[in-house]
């Protein structure tokens, strides 16, 4: 993206505020955190380049939020990524853009593998996660889309790691790697989870 588009795109903050002066209901936290959901923790964001406690904790949260989103999802100048990709960059960024503790609490709620994660399992399957365990965050529940020869199931099934040790050869059963929403033509988004 060229510098003169991004001036265009960081206006949409003064856009948003102008729009909402003299609406009706709307709280000051909410006007502060549209305000301030693009300044960063290290003081690099915009539009006024406030830094650490300057942000209001509102505006700090919905940063991160922003950010998940908007890597997570297909953008003009960038390809989206894994929600799980997307966790790990969020980590990269603890305490430069992003305060660590909100970080924390973010995956503490999306689990190591967020809802929507495309996943190969140990036997070759292929899913998308559809929930957590909150007691075991790496066993989670499964929409299993592709057997294990990567061929689509016509009647997509659920695997719940936390109970299910074991694949129906009784070889342990675990999340292999995680993999880019498109591989083997599966896209998450098609299963409206």
């Amino acid at each position: 993206m060229v510098p003169a588009e991004f001036a265009v795109i960081k206006m949409h903050v003064g856009h948003s505020l102008d729009l909402l002066d003299g609406c009706p209901g709307i709280t000051p936290q909410s006007i502060a955190m549209i305000a301030t959901h693009h300044e960063r923790f290290d003081g690099t964001g915009y539009p006024k380049r406030l830094k650490g406690g300057e942000i209001p904790l509102f505006g700090r949260m919905a940063g991160i939020v922003d950010f998940f989103d908007a890597v997570t999802s297909t953008r003009p100048h960038a390809p989206s990524i894994s929600p799980h990709d997307a966790i790990k960059s969020l980590y990269r960024y603890r305490n430069t853009l992003f305060q660590d503790e909100l970080i924390e609490q973010f995956i503490q709620t999306l689990g190591v593998y967020p809802v929507g994660t495309l996943v190969e399992l140990s036997n070759g399957e292929v899913g998308i996660i559809i929930g957590q365990n909150r007691a075991r965050r790496l066993r989670p529940r499964i929409l299993v889309v592709l057997d294990h020869a990567k061929a689509e199931l016509t009647t997509p099934y659920k695997r719940d790691l936390m109970t299910e040790n074991e694949d129906d050869e009784g070889q342990a059963l675990h999340i292999q790697k995680c993999l880019e929403p498109g591989t083997h033509n599966v896209h998450p988004d098609d299963y409206y989870l």
